[in-house]
């Protein structure tokens, strides 16, 4: 947080060298995923955060053909269960179990991460991974990222009455989710955006369009960058 990157990851390089089990190893590479993240250093942070998930068995794989298989795997077992998905991650208290905080960290880095490197296919099976693991108990308040998530790639596919569940969880006080919180994670969609319609990457084309429809179309015809009004 004093800017003094270095530092921080040589002690977290120590760290992890004298970290006894596969959870204190796991949440070592949870906390260097921050740091990375941190700096922007994306695709780092990706790499550092599925060294993390493997000792899970939950690594996101690099193939998107892959990622895509056990994506459409995952949500098909969502929507199967004999339950009202979105009811029980409604009432779902937060865990205290603290193997699983440590993965919920990683899925916290990963989906803003992912976006940034512009690896869709392995963003949406992060949040598949997310909301599944949510559904086992594993609730906190970096969830409402995943739902968010859920709600674009099943909006994608014409789910309609199902993306709309998704992101109707996202705002809402999900157990001790803070009204705050859910402010901080507009605000920065809403930034991601801007900085994709003033400094286009080509990732940032990829995803723009699926993000927000209306201001990638207003972004491809003007002939002139404009400032987007953000609501």
């Amino acid at each position: 947080m004093c800017g003094n990157y270095p530092k921080s990851e040589e002690l977290l390089v120590e760290l992890l060298d004298h970290a006894r089990t596969d959870l204190d190893k796991a949440e070592c590479l949870a906390e260097q995923t921050t740091s990375l993240s941190s700096i922007g250093n994306f695709i780092k942070a990706v790499e550092t955060a599925n060294r993390g998930l493997a000792y899970f068995g939950k690594a996101i794989p690099d193939a998107p053909d892959e990622a895509d298989a056990r994506r459409k795997s995952l949500m098909a077992g969502i929507a199967s269960r004999p339950i009202d998905v979105w009811d029980a991650i409604l009432n779902m208290p937060f865990t205290t179990d603290r193997k699983s905080k440590i993965e919920l960290a990683f899925y916290s880095e990963l989906i803003p991460d992912l976006y940034m490197s512009g690896l869709v296919p392995q963003l949406y099976l992060s949040a598949a991974q997310s909301t599944e693991h949510c559904l086992a108990g594993g609730m906190d308040e970096s969830v409402i990222y995943s739902f968010s998530i859920m709600g674009l790639q099943l909006g994608e596919q014409g789910e309609f009455e199902q993306a709309f569940k998704y992101e109707d969880l996202a705002p809402r006080p999900v157990g001790e989710i803070s009204q705050h919180f859910w402010r901080h994670a507009r605000h920065e969609r809403h930034r991601l955006v801007q900085h994709a319609l003033a400094q286009p990457s080509p990732a940032d084309r990829r995803l723009l369009p699926q993000v927000d429809p209306m201001r990638a179309r207003a972004a491809a015809i003007s002939t002139t960058p404009a400032s987007p009004t953000v609501r």
